[in-house]
């Protein structure tokens, strides 16, 4: 694998003849390692090599050379001439950009408007987004793709950092019925599909798509991501925007490097190499990860990935604590029952001599009650989570601001009825609700009335439907009353009050139902903290 820009790596284990054609190669040398011999060529070198391993002739020797793309894109020219200098009119582009989001602007420009801005969550992806874009504008009509909910923040963003847009030119693509014919044109993500002929007719040549890991799923599975895919298949200029590209493992990350670099390889190549594939008894399982640090190498020659505090060090810390509640003895044995019955099915799954329709069926079986088991969780903590709340508001300073997240609809609906009950100064307490039936316009309302009115000091919201693309950085306290398997998601729903703009140290709790699912999630997203980070 390669294992820099220049250098790549093979391994042999102690064989003459092999050691003789390895040391033959200029500038090669070797490292001992676990009884082999790790040996590093530069990459120039790389085809001389296979040609020499292959006049050996020999059955039993496997020679696995570099993939095609690694070698075009690291390969070199000899006499390869500098590349021009960038030419950006960063006065057209908004007076406020940080220096580290020029730095991302020129990066895309230098990539020729292919490229993935990755920076963490909350370090103005839009506003790099949409500059680059706007270095494109001979080339408009614009198509951005964004979740449902952030449509009109896109539209807000635009018109505040580039008022010398009309907005009569921004369309927003609400529904089925509206057409494309705005010099920017911002849809969702679900209307992608339902009008991709009009959108494939229309032949966008300037396409940003914002939280792109909505389109990690396999082409062959989701008609949203294989609809994105091929819009940006036919883009001249495609940008990807995300704070996590991978929320838990590579093979997240193909559909995306395939809409920036189309073809480099396919989908079960991808699988094979950098996500140690392998066949198991239902399909080939894509969870694992191999040859990092080649796939790390390639993402960095189209993405740009920086975190809060390598370029923000004056952002206030985010601390992180665990608060554990219990829970009644009777609801606690109800979910060790539950726990009992998954690793039952587990154990039916994983026994060879039952047929594939009983394993097949006994994985529905589990799948349904781990569904089970974390809405039970959630539910079963409701009255735990309701006093913590209550004590929480009793103790906290009469301005501070919280963000309360929770996935199930009982565990929304039971924390909104109990928060309707309480009185401060003999008002009602003043609070935002944002779920996934939430209207889009209503959204931005609700996030400026939070925001702005001292009054209102709770914003209850939906891990899923408000975890992404919200800005609530009034609040200086996150609590999780449910947690999700998926880490990416629990940081991102974090950014929301933890991001640029925000000026007070925001504490994060994660309130962990004792004996429960939550504390294998915690576990889960504290070894992850710095994996996706990087």
């Amino acid at each position: 694998q390669l294992v820099s820009e220049e250098l790549f790596t093979s391994v042999e284990q102690y064989n003459n003849v092999i050691d003789a054609i390895f040391e033959s190669v200029p500038g090669a040398h070797y490292k001992e390692y676990q009884g082999c011999k790790w040996w590093l060529f530069k990459i120039q070198e790389h085809d001389r090599l296979c040609a020499k391993l292959y006049s050996l002739n020999q059955s039993e020797l496997k020679v696995h050379r570099l993939p095609p793309h690694i070698i075009k894109t690291f390969l070199k020219p000899e006499n390869a001439s500098d590349p021009k200098p960038l030419d950006i009119d960063f006065s057209q582009m908004p007076s406020s950009l940080l220096p580290f989001q020029k730095k991302g602007i020129e990066f895309g420009i230098e990539k020729g408007g292919r490229c993935l801005i990755a920076d963490d969550m909350g370090l103005g992806k839009t506003i790099q987004g949409i500059s680059i874009a706007y270095h494109y504008r001979n080339e408009w009509p614009l198509l951005i793709v964004t979740p449902s909910s952030l449509r009109l923040v896109w539209a807000d963003s635009i018109e505040k950092f580039f008022p010398q847009i009309p907005s009569s030119d921004i369309n927003l693509v609400m529904n089925g019925k509206c057409g494309l014919n705005g010099l920017i044109n911002i849809i969702s993500y679900d209307l992608v599909t339902t009008k991709l002929d009009v959108i494939l007719k229309k032949g966008f040549k300037v396409v940003v798509l914002d939280e792109c890991h909505y389109i990690k799923q396999n082409v062959f599975r989701s008609q949203r991501s294989k609809s994105s895919c091929d819009i940006l298949s036919r883009a001249k200029r495609t940008i990807l925007l995300s704070g996590t590209p991978a929320l838990s493992r590579p093979i997240e990350l193909y559909n995306q490097i395939n809409c920036i670099k189309p073809n480099f390889m396919s989908w079960m190549d991808y699988a094979y190499r950098y996500c140690a594939a392998y066949k198991d008894r239902y399909s080939i399982n894509t969870s694992g990860f191999s040859n990092t640090k080649e796939l790390n190498l390639f993402l960095n020659t189209f993405m740009i990935r920086r975190l809060k505090d390598e370029v923000l060090t004056e952002l206030p810390a985010k601390r992180r604590e665990r608060i554990t509640v219990k829970l009644d003895k009777k609801r606690l044995k109800d979910i060790k029952q539950t726990v009992e019955k998954i690793r039952q099915h587990s154990k039916v799954m994983g026994d060879g001599g039952v047929d594939n329709r009983t394993a097949m069926s006994a994985r529905g079986s589990k799948s349904s009650m781990f569904l089970k088991l974390l809405r039970d969780t959630g539910l079963y903590k409701l009255s735990a989570i309701n006093q913590f709340l209550k004590d929480k508001l009793t103790d906290a300073p009469p301005d501070q601001k919280f963000l309360i997240f929770a996935h199930h609809k009982g565990v929304i609906e039971g924390i909104c009825n109990m928060l309707r009950k309480i009185k401060i100064d003999k008002e009602k307490l003043d609070f935002i609700t944002i779920v996934g039936s939430t209207q889009a316009q209503n959204r931005n309302e609700l996030v400026n009335h939070f925001q702005s009115n001292p009054k209102c000091r709770i914003a209850v919201l939906s891990i899923t439907a408000a975890g992404t693309g919200l800005t609530l950085t009034a609040a200086t306290c996150v609590i999780f009353a449910e947690l999700l398997w998926t880490p990416g998601v629990l940081f991102q729903a974090e950014d929301r009050a933890h991001r640029y703009g925000q000026t007070s140290s925001v504490l994060v709790q994660y309130l962990i139902g004792m004996g429960t699912v939550d504390e294998s999630i915690w576990n889960l997203v504290e070894s992850k903290k710095n994996l996706l980070g990087k």
